[in-house]
């Protein structure tokens, strides 16, 4: 088994908040990976405001990629500041589907089934101060 857990270098990427979440999911793969790649079985391919961030829980131990990664079998188009509401459990993805703010491609089974990929993602954020 293989775990990639790619930087993302370029200056587009480094603006989008969320991908600080997509670095902590791709470190949390070597431990949380297998049981996620278990679970979905799949490529998931997040567009974010222009950028694309492949989440491949179907090969190995999974792994995180800026940019595509092959043929996703689920694609969830959404903006910066609701990606990172869905991860802090602010916005339910339902709700966000029902009102457009969040868009499915390809296997509707599947986005059923992202609440780990969420969960998993959200770990690690700094906890807001009450």
């Amino acid at each position: 088994m293989t775990t990639t857990i790619m930087i993302f270098p370029t200056e587009a990427a480094k603006e989008l908040k969320s991908t600080t979440v997509f670095k902590l999911l791709g470190g949390a793969m070597p431990t949380k990976g297998p049981e996620l790649v278990k679970k979905m079985n799949a490529v998931v391919a997040f567009k974010i405001d222009g950028q694309v961030f492949t989440v491949d829980l179907k090969n190995g131990s999974g792994s995180v990629t800026e940019g595509e990664a092959g043929k996703a079998d689920l694609t969830i188009t959404v903006s910066d500041e609701n990606f990172l509401q869905l991860v802090e459990g602010k916005l339910n993805s339902q709700m966000a589907f029902m009102s457009g703010k969040l868009k499915v491609g390809g296997n509707m089974g599947l986005a059923m089934k992202l609440g780990p990929i969420l969960k998993a993602a959200g770990e690690g954020l700094p906890k807001p101060k009450l």
